[in-house]
């Protein structure tokens, strides 16, 4: 692996972030947040993130909603979010979320609490 000592508190960056650039890295742009709830039969997180998507999309800004969920057309994007569902609550991670679209999603979220980085 690497010699470097990891600060949780100050994280490094990776690389540099835009709304259509990222790393999938868990660094200073990184957020990884816990939240709760269902909304409409599926998870929270999932549910703000596919209304947000849909948002963008109806706006015709289909690189943001690109940005925010990944996609395949026009050329293959992973996703910068990851929800993993554990039932009671779901952790979000969120790569690049120091840039909207991403940072937008992450401030519709309801009382969100955050893991990394720590504070």
């Amino acid at each position: 692996m690497t010699q470097l000592a990891v600060n949780p508190r100050s994280p490094l960056q990776v690389g540099p972030v835009t709304a259509n650039r990222w790393s999938e890295a868990v660094d200073r742009n990184c957020r990884i947040v816990v939240v709760s709830g269902q909304n409409q039969d599926k998870p929270y997180a999932l549910d703000i993130l596919h209304q947000e998507f849909h948002n963008l999309e109806n706006q015709k800004s289909f690189d943001e909603a690109k940005s925010l969920c990944g996609g395949v057309q026009r050329g293959a994007v992973p996703s910068p979010i990851w929800i993993a569902d554990l039932d009671a609550y779901q952790v979000v991670t969120v790569f690049g979320a120091t840039a909207d679209p991403r940072k937008n999603y992450l401030n519709l979220l309801r009382q969100p609490a955050q893991i990394w980085p720590m504070t």
